[in-house]
């Protein structure tokens, strides 16, 4: 069923900063989705040991539970799209990284467990950024 011209929601979808948003959202969402099926994935191809895969998921969740909270309060204080982008791009690089060590047969059990504290960490500022941008995005009477 197509949304009338005057739903409310299609007047959101003609507006081009909230289709960016739920574009870019998307996107880094299936992004991070194939990450926590790939790191661990690749955990047990390198070691076979699920103590080990256990780690590393425990390494990236816990720093996203106890930080998520501080990340709220520094976007609370500064631009949520700059803690988002900023949060973004170091996901970015520490993937990056990652890829290439796995490309280049040089990575170790331990740069995994450092690679997946700094995604668990990056992600503590993102999700608070990601959900405060919406109402920069989206009118207050859309809302």
């Amino acid at each position: 069923m197509t949304p009338s011209p005057h739903h409310p929601r299609a007047a959101l979808l003609q507006d081009s900063n909230f289709r960016w948003m739920v574009s870019g959202t998307a996107l880094t969402l299936l992004g991070d989705q194939f990450t926590l099926i790939a790191l661990p994935w690749l955990v047990l191809q390198m070691t076979g040991d699920t103590l080990v895969l256990g780690t590393v998921l425990a390494l990236i969740s816990v720093p996203r539970a106890l930080f998520i909270l501080i990340g709220g309060a520094l976007v609370d204080r500064h631009s949520p799209k700059q803690v988002l982008m900023r949060t973004k791009y170091a996901n970015l690089a520490l993937l990056g990284v990652l890829s290439g060590l796995v490309l280049a047969g040089a990575l170790t059990l331990w740069m995994v467990y450092a690679l997946s504290l700094a995604i668990g960490l990056a992600t503590a500022f993102s999700i608070p950024a990601g959900t405060a941008m919406l109402p920069h995005v989206v009118p207050r009477t859309q809302l």
